[in-house]
């Protein structure tokens, strides 16, 4: 829960950001920021080691990812605690459909409860950066 202290919490300090190089607020494109921590993070059950794809590298159409973080889980509401989900990458062609807002530079991502039959899928994730 990001409002109160659990046991399985660590807090860190931030040695240095890293943003995008190309990243832009209006049109959002390539939000996405990586922090270098000061201190290695202790593994365990709920710290875990993510891999990201090496540069230049576009993820593919119908590919299965996880994301994960405290922002919008369902109809608008916000969660205070760290929320998990798989999604399925979809078409820029078809995230284009559902917002006209939708770049290049932002990868659009919808949960698997979405039935395709129009509007915001059920579980729908905010566009994936």
């Amino acid at each position: 829960n990001i409002h109160k202290q659990e046991n399985s919490q660590q807090t860190f300090e931030v040695q240095s950001y890293h943003p995008h190089p190309a990243y832009k607020e209006r049109p959002r494109v390539n939000d996405i920021l990586l922090l270098k921590l000061k201190r290695k993070a202790k593994l365990n059950k709920y710290v875990r080691v993510i891999h990201l794809p090496k540069a230049n590298r576009n993820v593919a159409p119908w590919s299965q990812c996880s994301t994960a973080g405290w922002g919008f889980i369902d109809q608008g509401k916000t969660t205070d605690k760290l929320f998990e989900t798989n999604v399925t990458i979809r078409p820029p062609k078809q995230c284009r459909s559902l917002n006209p807002g939708i770049t290049n530079g932002i990868i659009c991502a919808v949960s698997e409860q979405w039935d395709g039959r129009g509007g915001r899928p059920e579980g729908y994730q905010r566009v994936v950066p």
